[in-house]
């Protein structure tokens, strides 16, 4: 650094003390002047101090003059003054500006801790890097929420709102309001008035919260007023701003009463009586907003947009804020979870959310605001920076007065949801009351929720045992209904392993035929169809190998009803069709649509000379007979479809069996097929996009809907009490609302700081692009219940079945049991974990490279195209494979401070905002 004044020495000497508060061991005290350097020395140790100003200014210093040479050359120079034998100051704290707080330091030091809040008054603070963000928006769309939420709650009585324009530079509350409607004081005149008492500080509160008072405007037990940045817009009142003696930092200068600037803000609460006050702060690195927003007692809005110049500096501030939220005693005194800022960011719209810009600015906020409780070991990589997302909206760039404003913000600002979000906490938190029992009380022994929902989910995680009989209605399943309820269904159900195929085959199994499966879907049958889809059985062909207990039960019966009703012989058995399938794949000439015609004709038993779907549609129609056959294990009877090419043609020739079957006029043959994703990949190479999208309406896809439909269903299956309505005639926000019963609304009391439950959970068991497996919803209920129901340690909430410490511990033994069984079916992947077995553990770190962890690029191409590991194709670097939560821990991978934030940016891209949002 060139040195052109002492200004810049004693500027390079702060910022290695940080601000002359932390010395070396050795050193009491530090001065910088015009012409030169003291240094205090407690011995007469010359070297420590010589050693420190030579680590500070490197080449600037000169040891044989004792002098730090200037950018002009030798002729300019400082002295360097070292007494000794001084006496040891006390202990420094920092105060709460940012000329103490901006620099970092190898040892952190922090200013004192405040007391906390008397009287009921909160604070809560507005503040952004730069201007022109919409900071002062979205104060306002928090005000709104907060009068849109009492009016809309009969139960509040009065509300009272301090709005508190600090920005001195350029205020803009100030300019919202009539003049008739702004009283005749001002922030300035406060400051002022707090660091020069000229009376009693509780007479020289009263005397401005009397003031304030007749000024405050009340709409049906709604009450706010405005403390201006100055008093009048006259040139009076201009002239304070011209002439400000008493800024912020000048209360904060008190080593004893750094925080005097809050204090005292918040006794002139109390004593106007508010509920909260809201403060628009200053923009900028500026010490007129530092006293407030380093207040560990202030609630803190970081407000920015997603362009360079704001990413930038909302950096720097999230990166102090850490240092503060680290502070132990801090958060045994105010909570972890309320040191963390929030961020909102501004003007973003859907075609900004698809560039990079988006992702990237994402990923930097999340990465500027890492504390350590972040980055512990087992720590879910969603939980971390709290980010709301403002939409743009034009009408927003021109505001005029309040009541205009208001009007806009209620009627065009995207933002006012999630501000009604934080409305609703804060009316919670006022009017908190012992939470109110429910059947979730009891948490342990065999009649308890918890335990009820752990024997069922236990038994429900493989779908292949059957254990159920109430019908989960699917999107795939009821758009199957739907468009199927007077013809017959020739289709394939395409999805992603552990995507609910066997769940969704077992089920229509279960139905036996089509009449009922449709009665049980709530489609309306037509009275002139109903004794023809009486007559339409399903039929089920093959099955997964795993298939046992009551899933194989309901597989028989539905064949026998068909059989019984066509008098016809039960001869089908999957072991003779696995050697048939054995033979033909040995045979190099099998015809194999052929083969698969054949044999579905040979599961029918009609007998008589049946030789192609042709004939067999005559004799079906002859008994008045219909039949929909399902199929399901193609993965367990083709494991090598990928390097097989005969395996291929047999499945490729399956898909080919819609088709044939819609080629014959009034077919009297259905057909469903279940197939993963992966297969179907494999064996259409040409047109695969096309075939996609024909079965698109039947693909196994786990959207947030679809998620909280089977946990409700899985719910009034164990017999909870809170989920007996049927989940077909349920909204997704009704049944959101439900389950939290299950969950609680949040990760905590419903009115604390903690994620909210439903996101957390579906964020959680997400991959990397957002995709969601049927059979990973259902272990997490098999844990978190597991958990709940033998934890006595866990924080009891009474308003719940499981608990918040449950549900976070549960997902290591979720991702365990995860990779135990896919490396079990996915060959890639059990080779890979041998290989990470003797994998150094410092290398098991995300993101990583294929080289760190000794994988081919054949077998990362495999693990990316199963949903194992994700690849950052924007970058060129080789550490840039990331692994989905779900997969992370059973791996033994840990998730260093960089990974995260990018995990976190892929998240919210990927899950944008789900419909059960609150």
């Amino acid at each position: 650094m060139n040195l052109y004044s002492w200004l810049d020495a004693e500027r390079l000497l702060a910022s290695n003390t940080q601000n002359f508060t932390y010395f070396p061991e050795g050193i009491a005290d530090i001065r910088a002047y015009s012409e030169a350097i003291e240094i205090d020395l407690v011995g007469d140790n010359q070297t420590i101090a010589l050693d420190f100003i030579k680590n500070v200014f490197g080449n600037n210093w000169q040891a044989d003059e004792h002098k730090i040479e200037l950018a002009y050359g030798p002729q300019s120079s400082m002295d360097v003054e070292i007494i000794t034998q001084c006496e040891e100051q006390g202990e420094r704290h920092p105060r709460p500006l940012w000329k103490d707080l901006g620099y970092e330091a190898a040892t952190q030091v922090l200013p004192k801790t405040p007391e906390p809040f008397e009287g009921q008054c909160k604070v809560a603070a507005f503040h952004s890097f730069k201007g022109g963000v919409g900071r002062t928006t979205s104060l306002l769309t928090w005000f709104k929420a907060l009068q849109v939420n009492f009016h809309r709650d009969s139960k509040h009585k009065r509300l009272k709102v301090l709005l508190v324009d600090a920005d001195l530079e350029a205020p803009g509350l100030t300019y919202l309001f009539k003049d008739s409607d702004k009283p005749d004081v001002s922030w300035i005149q406060f400051l002022e008035a707090s660091h020069y008492p000229a009376v009693d500080e509780s007479e020289m509160v009263a005397s401005f919260a009397k003031e304030l008072d007749r000024y405050t405007k009340s709409e049906a037990g709604f009450e706010y007023c405005l403390l201006p940045a100055f008093s009048s817009t006259s040139e009076s009142g201009m002239a304070q701003l011209m002439n400000i003696s008493v800024r912020p930092e000048h209360l904060a200068r008190s080593y004893e009463q750094p925080w005097r600037c809050t204090d005292m803000l918040q006794k002139l609460g109390n004593q106007l009586q508010a509920d909260i006050i809201l403060i628009d702060l200053r923009a900028g690195l500026s010490e007129l907003s530092s006293p407030l927003l380093f207040d560990p007692r202030v609630e803190r809005f970081v407000v920015t947009t997603l362009a360079e110049q704001a990413i930038m500096g909302t950096e720097f501030i999230l990166n102090r804020l850490t240092s503060l939220a680290n502070n132990q005693e801090w958060q045994k005194q105010f909570g972890e979870k309320t040191l963390d800022p929030r961020v909102i960011t501004t003007f973003i719209n859907e075609e900004f959310k698809k560039t990079d810009q988006y992702k990237v600015g994402l990923e930097r906020l999340n990465g500027a605001y890492m504390p350590d409780k972040y980055a512990e070991e087992n720590t879910n990589a969603i939980d971390g920076l709290e980010i709301i997302e403002g939409e743009f909206s034009s009408q927003l760039l021109n505001l005029g007065t309040l009541d205009s404003a208001l009007s806009v913000i209620e009627n065009a600002s995207p933002l006012l949801n999630e501000g009604l979000n934080w409305a609703r906490d804060f009316f919670d938190s006022e009017n908190q009351k012992p939470t109110q029992k429910t059947d979730a009380y009891a948490f342990g022994g065999e009649d308890s929720p918890a335990n009820k929902l752990y024997e069922l989910s236990a038994q429900l995680v493989y779908a292949e045992q059957g254990k159920t009989d109430k019908l989960l209605l699917t999107t795939p399943l009821r758009n199957l209904a739907q468009r199927h309820a007077s013809s017959l269904p020739q289709i394939v159900s395409i999805g992603a392993k552990g995507s609910g195929k066997t769940f969704n085959y077992i089920q229509l199994c279960r139905r036996g035929n089509w009449k009922k499966f449709l009665e049980e879907a709530e489609i309306n049958v037509d009275r002139n169809q109903s004794s023809r889809l009486t007559s339409t059985f399903i039929l089920p062909f093959t099955h997964s190998k795993n298939t046992v207990d009551d899933a194989e039960d309901a597989i028989s019966q539905a064949r026998l009803s068909f059989y019984k009703k066509a008098g016809a012989q039960d001869s089908f058995k999957q072991s003779k069709f696995i050697r048939i399938k054995d033979a033909a794949l040995r045979n190099p000439t099998t015809d194999w649509l052929a083969f698969w015609e054949k044999n579905i004709i040979d599961l029918h038993n009609l007998g008589g000379q049946i030789t192609d779907f042709e004939a067999l549609n005559e004799e079906m129609k002859k008994q008045e007979l219909q039949t929909i056959v399902v199929i399901d294990g193609i993965e367990d009877l083709f494991p090598e479809v990928g390097g097989s090419e005969q395996e291929a043609l047999a499945v490729k020739n399956l898909l080919e069996l819609p088709n044939r079957l819609r080629e014959i006029r009034n077919c009297a043959i259905g057909i469903v097929i279940f197939i993963r994703e992966d297969y179907v990949e494999a064996v259409t190479a040409q047109n695969l996009g096309q075939f996609v999208e024909r079965y698109e309406p039947y693909q196994l896809q786990w959207d947030a809907d679809a998620f909280l439909r089977l946990v409700y269903w899985t719910c009034g299956q164990a017999g909870l009490t809170f989920a007996q309505d049927p989940v077909a005639n349920l909204t997704t926000r009704e049944i959101s609302v439900k389950l939290h019963v299950l969950w609680g609304l949040k990760l905590g009391s419903p009115s604390s700081r903690e994620a909210y439950s439903v996101r957390w959970v579906y964020a959680a068991l997400c991959d990397l692009k957002g995709r969601l497996q049927a059979r990973d919803v259902v272990r997490f209920l098999k844990y978190a219940s597991k958990k709940t129901r033998d934890s006595s340690s866990v924080s009891q909430l009474t308003d719940r079945v499981l608990m918040p410490q449950a549900m976070r511990n549960a997902m290591n033994e979720c991702s365990l049991e995860k990779v135990e069984e896919a490396k079990k079916e996915l060959a890639v992947l059990g080779d890979w974990i041998k290989k990470l077995a003797n994998i150094e553990p410092d290398k098991k770190t995300i993101p990583f490279s294929a080289k760190a962890i000794d994988a081919s690029m054949e077998q990362l191409e495999k693990l990316i195209e199963y949903g194992i590991v994700y690849e950052d194709k924007k970058i060129t670097e080789p550490h840039r494979y990331y692994l989905p939560e779900s997969y992370r821990q059973g791996l033994g991978f840990t998730m260093s401070k960089g990974g995260r934030p990018k995990v976190q940016a892929m998240l919210k891209d990927s899950l944008g905002k789900i419909p059960v949002d609150p």
